[in-house]
């Protein structure tokens, strides 16, 4: 079994130091991946246009990783008859043991 190193909490610039030592090459100068720059990669928010709401509380540009949020864009309503539906109208399964 792997025993993992411990490392100090300084280790990796900020970053978990129990993975100092388990983080992948930065292939692109200090980023991770290619910048989304480089190949016309868009976020919806982006797309949507300024003043539609979109914030991104997760917007790692060197991970290229992002959530985004648009609050309230269904109303209260719409999302009790979207869950209703779901609920009665899927075909839920259990999953079985083998």
């Amino acid at each position: 079994e792997k025993q993992r190193k411990m490392q100090p909490a300084s280790v990796g610039k900020g970053g978990a130091w129990w993975l100092a030592d388990e983080r992948p090459d930065k292939l692109h100068g200090e980023l991770w991946e290619q910048p989304r720059s480089e190949w016309n990669m868009t976020l919806l928010g982006e797309m949507a246009g300024e003043g539609t709401g979109w914030t991104y509380p997760l917007k790692d540009e060197s991970r290229r990783s992002f959530a985004g949020l648009l609050p309230s864009f269904f109303t209260e309503e719409e999302c009790s008859t979207f869950f209703d539906r779901i609920r009665d109208e899927t075909a839920w399964k259990q999953p079985e043991s083998k």
